[in-house]
């Protein structure tokens, strides 16, 4: 109900303001929707908001009463912390790509497999060892003309970070021969 009234307040052309009129207008199309009265929709939001824990609920309920700048400090909390969890909602995802990747390319399907490490390089673009898995698929899956600039970026990758000596780069190397 809050995000509603909210996103119906929030300003729609260039040069518009907040207003309380505006937020009237805004609570009532919410009720609507409710099919209850705007005074009750207030209360529940001003209750919710006395219990709230979270930033970003806090910083929705503090844009509601309009007070802005408690608004931004929860707000701007509730972004750091959920651009956190992104991250490492996208490091799992990774790994459970390559994981899916590694499973599918022991059963033998090979351009299943092929495509889960696709997937995993979309979010880890220059992971060596992702590059080398997925080139190592298509070699496996008859797939030469595709795998070939895969290794040869892994190759570059292992090159520049770790010695031209060192066994994942001899490694990516004989997948490359």
């Amino acid at each position: 109900m809050v995000k509603r009234a909210n996103d119906a307040a929030a300003p729609k052309t260039a040069g518009e303001r907040d207003t309380a009129e505006r937020q009237a207008e805004a609570l009532k199309e919410v009720a609507e929707l409710f099919s209850l009265p705007p005074e009750e929709i207030d209360r529940a939001i001003r209750a919710w908001a006395q219990k709230s824990k979270d930033p970003y609920d806090r910083g929705l309920a503090e844009l509601y009463a309009r007070n802005y700048s408690a608004s931004t400090r929860d707000l701007t909390v509730s972004v750091q912390m959920r651009r956190q969890q992104a991250l490492n909602d996208q490091a799992d995802l990774v790994d459970a790509d390559q994981s899916l990747g590694q499973s599918l390319h022991a059963e033998g399907k090979y351009r299943p497999a092929a495509a889960a490490y696709e997937e995993a390089n979309h979010y880890r673009p220059d992971d060596p060892q992702i590059l080398n898995e997925w080139g190592l698929s298509l070699l496996d899956a008859a797939d030469y003309m595709a795998a070939e600039p895969l290794l040869r970026r892994a190759l570059a990758i292992d090159e520049k970070a770790l010695d031209p000596d060192h066994p994942d780069t001899a490694r990516v190397l004989n997948n490359l021969a």
